[in-house]
C-alpha cells in the first residue's frame, strides 16, 4: 500500500507543480488523471478518498483514471512519466517478459534519462 502524500509528492517533482492548485492546464489534469490511477491501481483506496485528498468527487476521480487509462494507451510522453512515477515509488512491473518491445524502449528510456 501507497501513502496518497508520497504519491503526490513524486508527481508534483515530476510535473514540478502542485497537484492541490485548482487549475485546468493540461499538465495538471495528466497529473490529477496519473494520481488518481496510481492510488486507486496501488495504493489501495476508495474513489471517495482520492476525491477527499484531491478536494474532488468521487465520479470526477473515476473520470480521470477512465481518462488516463485511454490516455496512456496512445500517448508515448504520458506513458513515460507513468512508468517514471511508478518506478519511482518502487511500483514498476517486475517481470519483464511481459512487457513488449516498445513498452521495453520506453523503461530503458526513463532509466537512463532518471539516471
Amino acid at each position: 500500500m501507497t501513502n496518497l502524500n508520497t504519491i503526490k509528492k513524486k508527481i508534483d517533482e515530476l510535473y514540478d507543480l502542485n497537484l492541490a492548485k485548482k487549475c485546468q492546464k493540461r499538465r495538471y489534469i495528466e497529473a490529477r488523471g496519473i494520481f488518481c490511477k496510481i492510488a486507486r491501481d496501488h495504493g489501495d483506496v476508495t474513489l471517495t478518498k482520492i476525491g477527499k485528498f484531491l478536494d474532488k468527487n468521487h465520479a470526477t476521480v473515476l473520470h480521470s483514471i477512465k481518462i488516463t487509462n485511454d490516455y496512456l494507451e496512445f500517448e508515448k510522453d504520458l506513458k513515460y512519466k507513468y512508468n517514471i512515477i511508478l518506478n519511482n515509488l518502487n511500483l514498476g512491473e517486475q517481470n519483464f517478459e511481459n512487457l513488449t518491445h516498445k513498452e521495453l524502449k520506453t523503461l530503458i528510456k526513463s532509466l537512463i534519462k532518471e539516471n
